[in-house]
């Protein structure tokens, strides 16, 4: 993951040639870029106000070194290497390579559990109820929301044992719903997950406080399990 920074804007510290792998700022503004972590840059000209009027700009990969001054892998995204004068423009930057690295999120994914029966029997912790049809892994941008429903008809056909349903997180519970004692009833899980820039599994889970029990989805006079994600504001 590219590190990112607000604002980090400066000038050349001194000249470059075109094969150059170090660079300098000016004095003091090393502070402005990432201080960890690599980086995409633009350099152009200082007699240009923008590098969009300046032919020979280029983008480089950026790490801090020291200070104010930059290790730089050259030429990136399509541009070519060339020589720089000191106070020539420097500037951190996303570029259509940044984007990459977010491969998208469809706004709506829908999953459905396969038709009525039993799914579960026997199990005192966490698993997925159907892995296949009723899991799906993402990788949320930071920052991103992304909510996730899952509702379903449920039946315990075991009397006395309890068992409980919840939306996991790579194994684990985000919300849960309480079922048990013989009865039917419908369910709703809702959780929305604040994305971190890593992947993860959600998927519907089931856990029972008894090895003997036995759990039916979908039974007659019910509705499939489904399972919903959707991308929401990032506000």
């Amino acid at each position: 993951m590219l590190a990112k920074k607000n604002f980090a804007k400066s000038s050349l510290g001194a000249a470059i040639t075109n094969t150059a792998t170090l660079l300098s700022v000016a004095t003091g503004d090393g502070v402005k870029f990432p201080q960890s972590g690599n980086f995409m840059a633009v350099i152009w000209g200082a007699s240009y106000t923008s590098p969009l009027d300046d032919p020979a700009r280029e983008i480089v990969l950026m790490t801090l070194s020291s200070g104010d001054a930059f290790t730089i892998t050259r030429a990136q995204e399509g541009t070519a290497a060339n020589a720089w004068n000191a106070n020539d423009h420097i500037l951190h930057t996303i570029t259509a390579g940044t984007f990459k690295e977010y491969p998208g999120i469809p706004s709506i994914v829908q999953k459905s559990g396969s038709n009525a029966g039993n799914y579960i029997t026997a199990n005192t912790s966490w698993i997925a109820v159907d892995a296949t049809n009723l899991s799906y892994t993402v990788t949320v941008p930071v920052g991103q929301k992304l909510s996730i429903e899952a509702s379903g008809s449920v039946w315990s056909a075991s009397a006395g044992t309890n068992g409980e349903l919840a939306i996991l997180q790579d194994g684990s519970p985000l919300v849960k719903y309480f079922e048990g004692n013989a009865y039917a009833s419908t369910f709703n899980l809702k959780y929305v997950f604040t994305g971190d820039g890593n992947s993860h599994t959600f998927a519907l889970g089931f856990a029972a406080s008894s090895a003997s029990y036995t759990f039916t989805m979908a039974n007659s006079g019910g509705f499939y399990p489904l399972m919903i994600f959707r991308v929401e504001d990032a506000s």
